[in-house]
């Protein structure tokens, strides 16, 4: 048995470093909160810090999924697939609120905090070792599919991830700063 550890390309595992502090830092700021301030929704329509961390956790499962599932036969990575991915990193960068572009995300709201964390953890393991297998010749190559943006290469998809995130992660703020956010 060969016990040798597989070395992810620079590119990907600086970018992979950058999903896991995102995520860290993400699910710290979530597991500072009380249970009622997980819960809070500010209003009918909004998510809560939980189905806010569950549309997170299952955007990263689905598209880990799709990694490796991988695109049919004879996909390409586009020139305008690399602009409209560029463009919904812009539109995540710039705090403009987007709906959900696939109803496979939207979160049930019955998670707790624990599980969502535990689901995230095997996600990202799936997506270290899909990761390690990547190997230059395969580094530009259609790895990652965005309903909006189309098929790109892993190291364009990890990087949605982490803006992904990071978007969220001023909605986390939004709830806080909302009325009736509970004290404790």
């Amino acid at each position: 048995m060969n016990d040798e550890r597989i070395e992810m390309l620079p590119t990907l595992a600086d970018r992979f470093a950058t999903l896991d502090r995102v995520r860290e830092d993400f699910l710290a700021a979530v597991g500072t909160a009380t249970e009622p301030q997980r819960r809070f929704r500010p209003a009918p329509d909004s998510w809560s810090m939980l189905e806010v961390t569950e549309h997170c956790v299952l955007a990263e499962e689905k598209s880990v999924l799709g990694m490796v599932k991988g695109p049919p036969p004879g996909t390409t990575v586009t020139p305008m697939a690399h602009v409209r991915m560029w463009m919904v990193r812009l539109v995540l960068r710039s705090g403009i609120r987007v709906k959900v572009p696939v109803a496979r995300v939207v979160p049930q709201g019955e998670a707790a905090l624990p599980e969502l964390a535990a689901r995230w953890a095997e996600s990202r393991r799936s997506l270290e070792a899909y990761l390690e297998q990547i190997t230059e010749a395969d580094a530009h190559t259609a790895r990652f599919r965005h309903p909006i943006g189309g098929w790109v290469t892993a190291g364009e998809g990890v990087a949605f991830l982490a803006g992904h995130i990071g978007h969220h992660a001023r909605q986390l703020e939004r709830i806080r700063r909302a009325a009736g956010f509970p004290a404790v």
